[in-house]
């Protein structure tokens, strides 16, 4: 091209303004302008693609108005107030993840970011808003239930005794078979952050891990030990005593004999058993209390236990 064609070329040129309007907002650009934009402005839901994770359940981002929007109380926790306070008071919006919800029965659950949403709520001081959502579609209620324990937000991750009330929900085989190994024995785990009474296990996680370490059997008569000894009364069925009674039947299983077991620690109650456990020349809780109950056990008379078993 010649100088003269080049420099006309020039001349003509329009230069374009760029302006902050030309850019394809981000996420949180959208969710910002949606939440400031009012309600009568906006359609409860809007779409986008969706992705399919299997055959059955696949998920897409949506914008829904905070009204539609609920949560499962069968396996959801207790809002925590406190933690929606802190959400709220270090509030940034350019933090927020999309809610991650499961549309069930023309309903929209929210399974992860229940407090992220609360705290939203209270920032619009109750008026609706358009809230960014992971939109689940497919899934059954026992999947919902298993990926909200299975969650591991930022702001508050979910507590074992949440966690196991909804793996329970979700029918998880792992949790149903601990579930049924307890009730085999004619016993119940307890509600959710709810104190032990008779015949009701609150150190469920106690309980969950002898299941799981010493196995099905070990556990279910453990706890039938405990009842035929102690009534399955409320500290009979603390996490020191179950500690210490997987331990003592795990190291005697073959060898003790149950008739002495109950004659001799019938009438213990929980104060002389801590007593006795706390002189114990150990240093870790549950051998302390297995050797408490062989201390009990082996007074007086033959068949006394070798106690080097348990020492190890």
């Amino acid at each position: 091209m010649s100088r003269k064609n080049r420099n006309a070329s020039r001349r003509s040129y329009s230069r374009v303004h760029y302006k902050p309007d030309h850019l394809d907002p981000t996420p949180m650009d959208r969710l910002i302008e949606e939440a400031n934009r009012p309600i009568r402005e906006r359609a409860n839901v809007s779409t986008s693609h969706t992705t399919m994770v299997n055959e059955r359940v696949g998920y897409e981002y949506k914008f829904l108005t905070s009204t539609v929007l609920e949560t499962d109380p069968s396996y959801q926790r207790r809002m925590n107030a406190a933690q929606v306070d802190r959400i709220v008071a270090e509030f940034n919006p350019l933090l927020v993840n999309a809610v991650k919800v499961s549309q069930r029965d023309g309903r929209f659950f929210v399974f992860d970011g229940a407090h992220t949403l609360a705290a939203l709520r209270r920032i619009h001081e109750g008026k609706p808003f358009m809230v960014e959502c992971k939109v689940f579609n497919g899934m059954t209620y026992q999947e919902e239930a298993e990926l909200f324990a299975l969650q591991t937000g930022t702001s508050r991750t979910v507590s074992y005794d949440y966690k196991l009330r909804a793996k329970l929900a979700a029918e998880t085989p792992k949790e149903m078979a601990f579930l049924e190994a307890t009730e085999a024995a004619g016993l119940r785990l307890s509600d959710v952050q709810r104190s032990g009474t008779q015949y009701v296990i609150a150190a469920k996680a106690t309980a969950q891990r002898i299941f799981e370490t010493y196995g099905a059997d070990l556990y279910t008569d453990m706890l039938r030990l405990i009842m035929e000894t102690w009534d399955a009364v409320e500290w009979s069925l603390s996490k020191p005593v179950l500690n210490g009674c997987a331990m003592f039947l795990n190291a005697y299983g073959d060898m003790y004999k149950r008739d002495r077991f109950i004659k001799k620690l019938a009438y213990t109650n929980a104060d002389e058993l801590a007593a006795i456990a706390r002189r114990q020349n150990v240093k870790d809780q549950p051998r302390k209390y297995a050797m408490a109950i062989l201390e009990l056990y082996n007074k007086g008379g033959r068949g006394r236990l070798d106690e080097s078993l348990i020492q190890k």
